[in-house]
């Protein structure tokens, strides 16, 4: 799948050109509708040779250049194809683009002057890694899901080192009872279980970070205390890409972190999407380059 720094070059790339983009709908799990999309595709393959009727002709043989690169790529789908969505990039006689993606896309073809671009942003949410750690007093275990694809990146656990109170099978020191002895160890053992509980969580915060980079996102669960505290301790690291989502145990199942990662994913990016709108008024409303509203866009 293209990064960022791919798409961009290549849509500067074709920004001149001739081309068409073609997109699908695929991956469905109802063998009826797994040949929807060349329905679909053929359809909108028509009305774009509708639409160019009273174009030149040398674009009309270069838009069917195009289409038979593009079938002689889908014949291998013939019985479906195995993605959520595919790409397909043509232009100038020369495949510039053909993949895979992880998310459904809808089914269109675009002829334009330059690459159509604008659904490609979804699959790029998607492709951001979204780091998941359900922390609890004892563990840590932390996945990375990506693309669809849940991973296991490690397990963590605290190790607490008790030492055993010094009097003990020694006859007490002066001006020591017995009946401090019992206490005295608990909250020994109590300091030390939470020392070792906080270097689980300082070494689990290294592991989130490094694997979320620059932009990935972070989800919290497990046991509320605990992942409470670790969710702020993130925040150091990852600033604004953390989210603790309550529900969230520490013995979740897979299909429950999956659930967790998109929905805490597509919160964060709501809120991130939201707060970049706020500064573009902000910023662009005293000099009149942003227009609020319907009437005041069309305007």
């Amino acid at each position: 799948m293209l990064s960022y720094p791919q798409l961009v070059t290549l849509e500067r790339s074709l920004r001149g050109a001739r081309v068409l983009t073609v997109y699908l709908h695929g991956g469905t799990h109802d063998p009826a509708a797994r040949g929807v999309w060349r329905t679909d595709l053929d359809r909108s393959l028509r009305d774009l040779r509708h639409w160019l009727d009273g174009s030149p002709h040398d674009e009309r043989e270069e838009f069917e250049r195009c289409v038979d690169l593009l079938e002689k790529r889908l014949a291998p789908f013939a019985a479906g194809l195995s993605s959520p969505g595919w790409l397909g990039v043509f232009a100038n006689g020369v495949v510039h683009a053909v993949e895979r993606l992880p998310v459904a896309m809808p089914t269109l073809a675009v002829w334009s002057t330059g690459l159509c671009v604008a659904p490609y942003i979804r699959a790029l949410k998607a492709a951001r890694p979204v780091i998941v750690a359900l922390v609890d007093s004892r563990s840590a275990s932390v996945f990375r899901y990506r693309a669809g694809e849940l991973e296991s990146l490690a397990t963590l656990h605290a190790h607490a080192t008790i030492a055993a109170p010094a009097h003990m099978g020694d006859a007490p020191r002066p001006r020591f009872h017995g009946g401090v002895r019992g206490v005295t160890a608990r909250d020994a053992v109590q300091r030390a279980r939470a020392a070792g509980t906080e270097r689980m969580l300082r070494e689990t915060e290294i592991l989130v970070a490094t694997h979320a980079a620059l932009d990935g996102i972070a989800v919290v669960g497990g046991s509320p205390r605990v992942a409470t505290h670790f969710a702020v301790m993130l925040t150091q690291s990852v600033s604004e890409r953390v989210i603790h989502v309550e529900h969230l145990s520490a013995n979740a199942t897979h299909p429950e972190i999956v659930s967790a990662a998109q929905t805490g994913a597509s919160t964060l990016r709501d809120g991130a999407d939201l707060r970049r709108i706020a500064e573009l008024i902000g910023i662009d409303a005293s000099h009149g380059c942003a227009a609020l509203g319907p009437a005041a866009t069309r305007d």
